[in-house]
């Protein structure tokens, strides 16, 4: 990682020979819908769980995979 002198507008880089790497196919929708709807703050929305006991994790995995 490449580190900016202080003071420097720079921006610091961990790829400090490309210009910009490409988003992905989701990160290209969220950006859209960025550009599109610039006050919607859904993006932003932080939820948490806390899970006791035992956990079956294929079927967390499973009922995880059916809220996206």
């Amino acid at each position: 990682m490449t580190m900016s002198p202080p003071g420097s507008d720079a921006t610091p880089s961990r790829y400090p020979n490309r210009e910009a790497l490409p988003l992905s196919a989701r990160q290209s929708l969220v950006w859209l819908d960025g550009q599109l709807y610039p006050d919607a703050r859904y993006h932003n929305v932080v939820h948490t769980v806390d899970i006791r006991g035992a956990l079956d994790g294929p079927r967390f995995v499973e009922a995880f995979s059916l809220t996206s």
